[in-house]
Order: C-alpha cells, then structure tokens, then sequence
C-alpha cells in the first residue's frame, strides 16, 4: 500500500540521513512526503515526522529557505495535533533551535530552545503529578 511505501521511504531517507548520504536522504523523505501528502489531511502528524527529518536535511544541505519552512510547518501541524507540551512538539522546536543557531540568529535560537525546555519540564511535571 501507498501507507507502506510512505513508512518504508521514511525509514530510508532517515537511515541515509545518520550516514550523512544527504542526496538519498532528500529523495527518499520527498517521496514519502508526495505520498503522505496525496493520502491524509494537511494536519495530519505524520506529515509533520516527514517535513521536520526533511528540514534537517535541507539544514545540512544549507537549503536554508525550504529547511526553514518545512521545519516551521512540521512544528505548527504538531502544536495543533498535540499542543505545546508534548514530545512530538518538543522535537521541531529542538530542530528549529538548530536551524536558527546555524543561522546564527541567536535570538530566535535561544527562543526555541528555551520553548523546548520549558515543555521539557511541563511534561515531566505532570508525569510527576501522575505518580
């Protein structure tokens, strides 16, 4: 199925990402995205999984402009989908922290990563509250 296919595309384009085969890597996570996209709604967070590890790529590309959009539209599908504090969402605001430090605007970098932290700690606080 085209549900397989997107998943196995994925898997391979994030396998290629960690051995630094970049060109691979963008191919694969652009045909899991054609496919995710032809298939389930806009929002859908596996959309966002597949825009955020195509973003990375991008960044290490130094494809600076579509990085920047696919890791902001990644971190907005999962703020709706989860809200602020939830793991998911904690990911693109990491990746978005990176983006904007190798960008060397420090200011927006800092602001993500402190986002991150706090949403680090407000999820752990209530698994805490949870015991």
């Amino acid at each position: 199925s085209n549900q397989n296919l997107s998943v196995l595309f994925q898997n391979r384009g994030e396998a290629y990402a960690k051995i630094n085969q970049l060109d691979r890597a963008e191919q694969d996570l652009r045909a899991a995205l054609r496919l995710r996209v032809q298939h389930l709604a806009a929002t859908n967070p596996t959309i966002a999984t597949t825009k955020n590890s195509l973003g990375l790529v991008l960044l290490a590309k130094r494809n600076f402009e579509e990085s920047e959009l696919m890791l902001l539209d990644a971190f907005k599908i999962r703020e709706q989908s989860f809200g602020i504090n939830n793991a998911n969402t904690t990911i693109s605001l990491d990746s978005l922290s990176r983006f904007y430090a190798e960008r060397n605007d420090t200011r927006k970098a800092l602001a993500y990563s402190r986002r991150a932290t706090n949403s680090i700690i407000a999820t752990a606080l209530s698994l805490l509250k949870m015991m």
